[in-house]
């Protein structure tokens, strides 16, 4: 397996120098920085378990040209997976180039996923409510190790556990084997018009947006995205859309960020990613991130963070609904 690297732009004068270079006189260092930026020189640091690479800022012409050298420098170190700063985050093309050539650039999809259960339990707290009180739609497609293992760690934290999936037996044979094990039911079905309709809360584990947009969605239901950004074309729906997270973890991690501003340009989300990116299951994935301390301050919706009044809200008006 490769290795991973930070890749950020210059932020301040400092970081276009090597550590040798900076007791240089400012003539020379003028100098210096004329010619990296001219001929979009790429500078690299070890940092932590990683490398550190900084590019110029670039123009739309120069961006191929920052690209190009930038990939000569990942070839020759093994990287294979990168972590960008929020300002890089933006930039699509400069992201489509790398993808285009096999990189891999994190984007904290597996870390919302393997903090499904603290998501639930978060939105449970914000409705003042039990989560293992709850019931939770799984939309899901994937008969994968990592799937089943995400459903069962679920089902030993929420009352009723349904599932929604185009392969109803192969995950028949998952349910049996928790009832038989735990003695946890699992609804299994496909019901395009049923199965959503009184839903009050969806955690979609892989469906894609057409396949979502199939099923008759509760109008005041609280959807849980982990692939990403869907839009929900049905007309009226007045729920929760959630696509994403913001987390905090402990000082110690903190302090191990701190260095050439990493813990400021880059996501938090993305440096905790890292962390767990090579775990080989759910179990170490977990313990990794209790090390660290690791909590949800947040959950994002196609309007930004989603404040407690909006959880309360929806609670209501499903309040009510059962009361007619």
């Amino acid at each position: 397996m490769g290795k991973m690297a930070f890749i950020k732009q210059y932020s301040k004068k400092e970081e276009y120098f090597k550590k040798e270079e900076i007791s240089k006189i400012s003539f020379y260092q003028s100098i210096i920085l004329w010619y990296r930026k001219i001929f979009s020189i790429i500078l690299k640091k070890e940092y932590q378990d990683s490398l550190l690479f900084f590019i110029p800022e670039f123009k739309p012409k120069r961006e191929e040209k920052v690209v190009a050298k930038l990939i000569k420098n990942l070839e020759k170190e093994n990287i294979t997976s990168v972590i960008l700063s929020k300002k890089l985050e933006q930039e699509e093309n400069f992201k489509n180039i790398l993808n285009a050539k096999g990189y891999t650039i994190l984007d904290g999809r597996m870390l919302f996923r393997s903090l499904s259960a603290d998501v639930l339990e978060y939105i449970a707290k914000q409705q003042d409510r039990k989560l293992e009180m709850q019931e939770v739609v799984l939309l899901v497609n994937e008969d994968t190790s990592i799937n089943r293992q995400l459903i069962i760690e679920l089902s030993k934290r929420v009352k009723n556990i349904k599932i929604i999936t185009n392969h109803i037996e192969q995950f028949k044979k998952l349910g049996e084997n928790l009832y038989h094990s735990d003695g946890i039911m699992i609804g299994i079905t496909n019901n395009k018009q049923k199965g959503l309709k009184k839903a009050k809360i969806i955690l979609n584990i892989d469906f894609p947006e057409e396949l979502v947009n199939l099923y008759t969605i509760n109008r005041e239901a609280i959807l849980i995205n982990l692939p990403g950004k869907i839009l929900i074309r049905k007309k009226g729906f007045n729920g929760i859309y959630i696509h994403d997270l913001k987390i905090r973890f402990n000082n110690e991690l903190d302090e191990k960020y701190e260095q050439n501003n990493v813990i400021e340009e880059f996501r938090k989300e993305l440096l905790l990613e890292k962390l767990i990116y090579d775990k080989k299951n759910y179990q170490e994935i977990q313990k990794s991130l209790k090390e660290v301390n690791t909590k949800i301050e947040n959950l994002i919706g196609n309007n930004g963070i989603i404040s407690r009044e909006e959880y309360q809200r929806v609670e209501k008006m499903e309040q009510n609904n059962r009361k007619r």
